[in-house]
C-alpha cells in the first residue's frame, strides 16, 4: 500500500513541478547564446533579463518545494483531505513517509535540475565531445590515476548520502512540529512555527551537548575517513526517526481533524 500512496504523492508532485523544471532548463539554454562566452556582442539588456529570468525560476523552485514539503502533508492529513486519507487501510507510518519520500525526491530533483541548467548554459562543442579520440584520452588518464577516480566517487556517494539524510532530518522536524500544533483548538499554524523553533532553539542543542558529553562526536573523528560521512548520516537519521515516530504516534492517537 506504501507504493500506492507514493505514487499518488509523485504523481502530485510531477504535476507541480514539471512546468518550472522544464522551464528552468529552457532558460538555461537561452542564457547559453546571451552570455558572452565568445566575441559575439549580445545587447546587455538581453543578458540581463535573461539571467535574471534564470535566478528567479531557480529561486522560485526551490521556494515551491518548501511549500510542496509543508503543504502536501499539511492539506494531505491535517486538513479534510485527511478525513479521506484516514479511512485507507494503511499505518500512520505509511502515510508520513509517503509524504516524505516524495518530498525529498522533489528537493533532489530539483537540485539535479539547477545542476544540470548550469551546465546546459556552458558552451559545448558536441561534435567534439562525441570524437572518439576525446573519450579514449578520458579512459587513458582516469586508469592512470583509478585510486584517485575510485576515492574521489566514494567520496561524492558519501556526500551525497550526508546530503539526503540531512534533507530527512530538516523535513521529520518540520512534520514532528506541524503535528505537535495540530494538537491545540486554536492556532495551529502558529503553535506549530513556536513548536518548530522550540525544537531548534531548545532540543536540537540540548541533544548536541548530550552528545558531545558521551564522545559521539569523538567516535568521528577516530573512525577510518571511509566510515566518517556514512557514520555522520546514520546520526542524523537517528534523531530523524524520532520526530517521525512521534508524528505517526500523533496522527493515529491523538488525530483531531475538526
Amino acid at each position: 500500500m506504501l507504493l500506492k500512496l507514493l505514487k499518488y504523492d509523485v504523481r502530485a508532485m510531477w504535476h507541480q513541478f514539471a512546468l518550472i523544471w522544464v522551464g528552468a532548463l529552457v532558460l538555461g539554454s537561452v542564457n547559453r547564446f546571451t552570455i558572452p562566452w565568445n566575441t559575439q556582442h549580445i545587447s546587455g539588456l538581453i543578458q540581463t533579463i535573461a539571467m535574471s529570468s534564470l535566478v528567479a525560476m531557480l529561486i522560485a523552485m526551490f521556494v515551491l518545494v518548501m511549500v510542496f514539503v509543508i503543504q502536501r502533508f499539511y492539506r494531505g492529513l491535517l486538513t479534510r483531505e485527511g478525513y479521506l486519507m484516514h479511512t485507507l487501510p494503511v499505518h500512520a507510518w505509511e502515510l508520513v513517509l509517503s509524504k516524505l519520500l516524495s518530498g525529498v525526491a522533489a528537493a533532489c530533483i530539483s537540485g539535479a535540475v539547477a545542476v544540470l541548467t548550469l551546465l546546459v548554459m556552458v558552451p559545448v562543442k558536441w561534435s567534439e565531445l562525441f570524437q572518439f579520440q576525446v573519450w579514449w584520452e578520458l579512459s587513458s588518464v582516469a586508469f592512470r590515476h583509478l585510486d584517485g577516480v575510485i576515492q574521489l566517487l566514494e567520496f561524492l556517494l558519501e556526500l551525497l548520502l550526508v546530503l539526503v539524510s540531512a534533507l530527512v532530518f530538516c523535513i521529520s522536524q518540520v512534520y514532528f512540529s506541524i503535528t505537535v500544533g495540530h494538537l491545540f483548538p486554536r492556532r495551529r499554524v502558529f503553535m506549530s512555527t513556536a513548536a518548530y523553533f522550540a525544537i531548534v532553539t531548545l532540543i536540537l542543542p540540548a541533544a548536541a551537548r548530550a552528545a558531545h558529553r558521551v564522545g559521539l562526536f569523538g567516535w568521528i573523528d577516530i573512525m577510518p575517513g571511509f566510515f566518517r560521512l556514512p557514520f555522520a548520516a546514520l546520526v542524523l537519521l537517528i534523531p530523524s526517526a524520532l520526530f517521525l515516530w512521534g508524528a505517526a504516534w500523533i496522527l493515529e492517537h491523538k488525530l483531531n481533524l475538526d
